[in-house]
């Protein structure tokens, strides 16, 4: 019993780390890390928005209740691979289009 009581255990620490919100990868990134660190940092949670001979830009969203991007972070990382800026962003989405989109999903249930 102990056994299952300890794995249970280790398995809900593990399953913490996917629920870092993109402001908690935000507040842990240092200008000036690597693109490796940033990654271990972030996890599963990024992806590559955009690459260039001189800059990536990597991507985190955050979502509402309701499961919508609501707030995106943006890391920008040099031609050397190191974050040198960190960019917020927010979506809004009209409230029309949210009911919409309620009313759209309560058809189909039913």
């Amino acid at each position: 019993m102990k056994r299952y009581i300890a794995i249970a255990l280790l398995l809900a620490l593990a399953g913490c780390s996917a629920l870092r919100t993109a402001a908690d990868i935000a507040d842990k990134a240092e200008i000036g890390m690597s693109v490796g660190e940033f990654k271990r940092l972030a996890g599963p949670k990024t992806e590559l928005e955009s690459l260039t001979a001189h800059e990536s830009v990597y991507r985190i969203d955050e979502y509402s209740a309701s499961k919508y991007v609501s707030r995106y972070k943006l890391f920008y990382f040099d031609r050397n691979e190191r974050l040198f800026k960190i960019e917020s962003h927010s979506e809004d989405i009209p409230g029309a289009v949210i009911q919409e989109i309620i009313d759209v999903v309560k058809e189909i249930k039913d």
